[in-house]
């Protein structure tokens, strides 16, 4: 089953990306914050009913994949169960 949310990107920082453990070592990462839309819209009022707050922060390599002021869908679902290994 999948879990269908909207958001609005409210911030997106260039950041030290030292620390960072991506291959290849990035100089910079990109942060993007983002918050449970809201607003006037039928179907910003459909998803604030079932999702009134939701805070979201992600770091990324890729620096244009977010714009501040920009609503996102964000699809949750469950991932399958990886098996055991065998020793």
């Amino acid at each position: 089953m999948t879990t269908r949310c909207k958001v609005l990107c409210t911030k997106v920082s260039k950041v030290d990306g030292k620390g960072w453990y991506t291959e290849p070592k990035q100089e910079f990462i990109y942060e993007a914050f983002f918050t449970a839309v809201s607003g006037a819209s039928p179907e910003n009022k459909a998803f604030f009913a079932s999702t009134p707050t939701l805070t979201l922060e992600i770091r990324c390599i890729n620096g244009d994949r977010f714009q501040a002021g920009q609503e996102y869908y964000l699809d949750i679902s469950a991932a399958d169960t990886p098996s055991p290994t065998a020793a």
